[in-house]
């Protein structure tokens, strides 16, 4: 069997698993929002819905304004998971599991699973198993595993207002939390608070100190910890400080640009019209002049910064510098 049947065996079997346990939500779904919700074609939907009728799944079909696919109430498939393993499980990769002690539940979770398919699905989803695997840790870095997370996540669950001390600018600051959900980020854990739309962002391993209040705080209706981090995470990111830099380059040295670049940059490389030597003018978006000098001082000569002239004059000044080092 070829590497791309596994795949693909493999990824039909992972999805009629979250087709199934969508029905079991106990709503209606239409063919289009689970498509939309899994990813795939409003016609891979109704195939997948008739492997299910086939392997015995009692799936209802109403057709008609309103209609859709449902499961009666009272069905549920026989996987016998603890509350434990259930939490371990819907965390969904092995580092959040692990840092949060959770690791050897989400083990047994998945052999549970495994074991709740039917053959033939069992087969194709180890065989995907064997193949791929997920390391959301960045290279040379250390786990960011914080002392702290697991009362944070306790405080999360059972919805307790927490004292905490928070290190900004490396001055520890008190403050109050009402901690809604965690976030493991990039390798980062980060935990969103309060009642502000968006809510607030902190970096776990920033906080030094958590002690209980005595209160309680209420979620807020409707309150989706996904959605409300993306409101977070992109208000975030359009409130930092933007250094627009114009320089010129060129368009055998872009590919170089490009990778020279980090997540500073904002949104992309925007290469303009030609100029009179045959370059291209690019613009940029930095956060800061450091972040553009160390970036673009990767790249020696192959590009001319125009604009700022803060910028154009710190890299001659470098550039300067390193020639009377070497000369």
């Amino acid at each position: 069997m070829t590497l791309s049947v596994i795949y693909t065996a493999g990824m039909r079997a992972r999805r009629l698993v979250s087709l199934l346990l969508l029905l079991q939500l106990g709503r209606r779904f239409t063919a289009a929002e689970l498509a939309e919700r899994l990813h795939t074609s409003v016609r891979t939907i109704h195939r997948d819905v008739t492997a299910l009728v086939d392997a015995g799944v009692p799936v209802q079909a109403d057709r008609g304004p309103g209609g859709g696919f449902t499961l009666p109430s009272a069905y549920r498939t026989r996987l016998p998971l603890t509350i434990d393993e259930a939490q371990a499980l819907l965390l969904g990769t092995p580092g959040a599991a692990a840092s949060l002690g959770l690791g050897a539940l989400l083990l047994d979770a998945q052999a549970k699973l495994l074991g709740s398919l039917p053959a033939d699905m069992r087969q194709a989803a180890r065989r995907a198993q064997e193949l791929f695997h997920v390391d959301d840790q960045r290279w040379f870095t250390n786990p960011d595993e914080p002392e702290l997370l697991a009362p944070l996540a306790s405080a999360a669950a059972e919805r307790r207002v927490v004292r905490i001390e928070y290190e900004r600018r490396g001055e520890p600051e008190a403050e109050l939390l009402e901690p809604l959900g965690l976030i493991l980020k990039a390798g980062v854990w980060y935990v969103l608070s309060g009642r502000a739309d968006p809510a607030r962002i902190h970096r776990v391993s920033r906080i030094r100190s958590i002690d209980a209040t005595g209160q309680r705080f209420h979620r807020p209706g409707g309150f989706d910890l996904a959605e409300a981090w993306q409101r977070s995470r992109d208000e975030f990111e359009t409130s930092r400080p933007e250094l627009p830099v114009t320089l010129l380059a060129g368009r055998d040295d872009l590919p170089a640009l490009r990778a020279a670049l980090d997540g500073s940059v904002r949104p992309s490389v925007r290469v303009g019209g030609p100029a009179p030597d045959g370059r291209v003018e690019v613009g940029l978006t930095f956060e800061r002049l450091e972040h553009a000098h160390a970036d673009l001082l990767k790249l020696g000569g192959a590009v001319e910064v125009t604009q700022p002239p803060e910028l154009r004059a710190r890299l001659a000044a470098t550039g300067r510098e390193l020639a009377r080092r070497y000369a």
